[in-house]
């Protein structure tokens, strides 16, 4: 595609850098990024009279501020304000440009107003008469969005920030302290994540690791270093940045946008055998637990990979992302 594309971000501040690595994906390329501003939904969800009032006041002015969009030869949607059935919204500016949503999440673990039997039902019926096309970053989430709503999806990789000065420079594996041997898990809690797999981790205390969670909602773990509060942009990157192992303790994921950070960061990952994790570092990244591998022995590998190679990994990457997203907007 050549001319404008518009990139809209319903959530301007929690998927602020996704929208960073977007744009540095599409930078060489020969389109024309313009920022469309999006109205705040992100409202708490209430169930009191006052609080739908709010909820549906911010629902009317999304929807009649996209209205206003003009001058552009395409449009990303990076988030579905109103799950699955968002499509269907943005059925009218379809007409006149390529619309591309951005499905990250295709069952949310929370309910999520929009991905119920009502929108289900629309979307099976009318769908495929839709012009909207979808965007997801894996065959698992592409997947399930043909089976439970039947909504034919192209699968492109999670973009990926690979700015010369971002990765960690290799003069950085030589600081002592804590912060060198620190491995942390970051991020809000779930019901997926696996306490489980924290517990195996507990003996690299006696190797002179820090052990350190930091997030929204996190209960007490043995053995771990519990900060349960909210993370602001800066903290998150720099928690990341100068972690010696990011830990993705998850049972079940469709992406991890920490894991994508974490390689932008030089920074190693143990987790599991996932398919965006082996997009990510590589079928042969010796933090990929399964197979008789582990979480301490992949944390111990994984901690043993130079900075180089991570280096290299996420050039190839970053260059087979740039590529997938050109010809995706194509």
């Amino acid at each position: 595609m050549t001319g404008s594309v518009g990139i809209y971000n319903p959530l301007p501040r929690a998927l602020a850098h996704y929208e960073a690595e977007l744009r540095y994906c599409l930078r060489d390329s020969c389109i024309e990024l313009k920022c469309i501003p999006a109205a705040d939904i992100e409202v708490g969800a209430s169930r009191s009279f006052g609080g739908i009032l709010r909820v549906a006041n911010a629902v009317l002015r999304s929807v009649a501020q996209r209205f206003r969009i003009r001058s552009v030869d395409g449009l990303v949607v990076i988030w579905p304000s109103f799950g699955v059935a968002d499509l269907l919204t943005w059925s009218f500016h379809s007409i006149f440009y390529p619309v591309y949503v951005v499905i990250h999440d295709p069952l949310p673990m929370a309910g999520e107003s929009g991905s119920g039997g009502l929108a289900r039902r629309l979307i099976r019926v009318i769908g495929r008469c839709l012009r909207v096309r979808t965007l997801c970053h894996t065959e698992t989430v592409k997947l399930i969005l043909w089976e439970k709503y039947r909504i034919e999806s192209r699968v492109v990789p999670h973009p990926i920030l690979a700015s010369a000065s971002h990765p960690r420079d290799l003069e950085r594996e030589k600081i002592e302290g804590d912060a060198r041997r620190a491995i942390r898990v970051v991020g809000q809690f779930k019901p997926s994540r696996s306490i489980a797999a924290l517990a195996d981790l507990v003996p690299l205390r006696q190797a002179g690791c820090s052990l350190e969670i930091v997030g929204r909602g996190w209960p007490t773990v043995d053995g771990w270093d519990v900060r349960s509060e909210f993370v602001p942009e800066d903290e998150l990157a720099a928690l990341i940045g100068t972690a010696s192992l990011i830990v993705i303790p998850y049972s079940r994921f469709y992406q991890s946008g920490v894991a994508v950070r974490a390689l932008e960061c030089g920074v190693p990952v143990v987790a599991p055998a996932h398919e965006h994790i082996i997009e990510l570092y590589g079928d042969d990244w010796p933090g990929l637990v399964g197979s008789g591998r582990d979480w301490k022995t992949a944390a111990l590998l994984a901690m043993e990979q130079g900075p180089e190679v991570l280096a290299r990994r996420l050039a190839e990457l970053s260059r087979v992302t740039n590529e997938s997203w050109v010809a995706a907007l194509d």
